[in-house]
């Protein structure tokens, strides 16, 4: 039953993410306009490496090792915290390369810094914990609350060309908020 359970809870957020886009995409290109979607677009990719290197496969690893462990309370703590502190090293350098980039680009220096809290987001993201510990509900309901308060954002604060950085802040607000609401739990 538990598996079918969080089966049903993973479908459901996949569907999100693939809907979502689908509502907030005309929206941006009509607002933001050609420039605007390919700017942040541009610098979306740039920053998406940046925050791939930075997890660097902590999130497989990981959630395999949490669900292996996962009666060992004590065994699972030392996973947690010696993965976070891999992850920390790893981000924090990365970040830091990140920031050698940002000043040695003369173009979209700001948008950059702004897309930049997706590898702060991926830094405190422990969601493969909870995947391992196959509390899916948790991290599913986490994601599609901040998901639609982040649409709804967009909805209300990004009018026109000139909110590019704004549209970028809420997306990478909206990121780094999900990522931290999963440490009181």
């Amino acid at each position: 039953m538990r598996l079918f359970k969080n089966y049903l809870l993973n479908s459901s957020y996949q569907i999100l993410l693939i809907l979502l886009p689908l509502i907030t995409a005309p929206y941006l290109s009509r607002v933001l306009g050609a420039s605007g979607v390919g700017i942040n677009a541009f610098t979306n990719s740039v920053v998406f490496y940046f925050s791939l290197f930075s997890i660097l496969g902590t999130f497989t690893y990981g959630n395999r090792e949490i669900a292996y462990y996962q009666n060992d309370k004590k065994k699972r703590s030392e996973i947690f915290w010696g993965i976070n502190f891999l992850s920390w090293m790893i981000a924090g350098i990365t970040y830091i390369v990140f920031l050698i980039f940002i000043s040695m680009t003369q173009r979209y220096q700001a948008y950059y810094l702004w897309q930049s809290l997706i590898i702060l987001a991926n830094l405190f993201d422990i969601s493969w914990y909870f995947m391992g510990m196959e509390k899916f509900k948790i991290t599913v309901t986490r994601n599609l609350i901040f998901k639609i308060l982040t649409v709804i954002a967009i909805f209300i604060f990004v009018r026109d060309q000139n909110d590019l950085i704004r549209y970028i802040a809420i997306a990478g607000i909206g990121s780094l908020l999900s990522s931290l609401s999963l440490w009181p739990y």
